[in-house]
């Protein structure tokens, strides 16, 4: 009897070690890689969606002076739009679509401010990338190797 319960202790403790082992083996994607004991983050880009949502819906408030229930909306707004892309490029929101529910949630005066600040943005990134395409490539020692 004694023998036995000895022999169910150890059977217990060993599935107890494996489960522990094989809770730490995980495989990573991207930089991760592959191995035991990883830490890989499941929801990691949504984590940094939810964050650029958030910062977005502040800035709005602050440049737009967004009252309590605009604020609402604007961040619900803002999730829906990423949620449409996410699913797919053909039912993702347009931007005429957002224009559109923006300027039923914001009064004539923020909308157009609104508007400002966007095409301000668009001429911001224009201009970055306008100084990223005027930077010279370096000639090449292997130039001629390649043509």
């Amino acid at each position: 009897m004694k023998n036995l319960l000895n022999k169910l202790i150890i059977a217990a403790a060993l599935i107890i070690y494996a489960d522990g082992v094989t809770a730490q083996v995980g495989i990573g994607f991207g930089t991760n890689g592959f191995g035991i004991g990883m830490n890989i983050p499941v929801h990691k880009n949504n984590k940094k969606r939810s964050e650029r949502t958030e910062q977005q819906v502040q800035q709005l408030k602050q440049d737009l002076d967004l009252n309590d229930e605009q604020v609402v909306k604007v961040r619900s707004l803002l999730i829906d739009r990423d949620r449409s892309h996410e699913r797919s490029a053909r039912k993702a929101m347009t931007h005429e679509q957002f224009d559109q529910r923006m300027q039923e949630i914001l009064s004539a005066e923020q909308y157009t401010k609104f508007s400002e600040l966007k095409q301000q943005k668009r001429e911001e990134k224009k201009e970055i990338r306008k100084e990223d395409s005027k930077e010279p490539v370096p000639p090449s020692q292997w130039d001629d190797v390649y043509r």
